[in-house]
């Protein structure tokens, strides 16, 4: 009885391995996430959005006049992005560069 509650056990832990393995490695220790802080100091709302190069672009949200606000950055392409801010008539846009840095908040000012 011991020996097949033994034998049923190594089983049970090969089964949970083999699953486990075929799953995507884990990233221990690895944050892919990145924090900007917009600042608009328009008298105009702004939206903001990212242009991550190759043709892709995300809109983040929006800025209200003299606020600023955060957002989070999910495991971008590249480091090197621009931040684009453009107020409902079209009349006022910014683009600014911005290096992302790993445990770091990276403010952008919308002028």
């Amino acid at each position: 009885m011991r020996r097949r509650l033994t034998q049923s056990f190594i089983i049970l832990i090969a089964v949970v391995a083999a699953s486990c393995s075929s799953r995507m490695p884990a990233q221990i220790g690895v944050d892919a996430n990145y924090v900007i802080e917009v600042t608009n100091p328009a008298t105009h709302p702004m939206a903001v959005s990212l242009d991550l190069g190759a043709n892709q672009m995300s809109a983040l949200g929006s800025v209200e006049a003299g606020q600023t606000k955060r957002f989070e950055i999910r495991d971008p392409a590249t480091n090197d992005i621009y931040v684009i801010g453009i107020d409902s008539s079209g009349q006022h846009r910014t683009r600014k560069k911005v290096e992302l840095k790993r445990g770091t908040i990276s403010q952008v000012t919308l002028n």
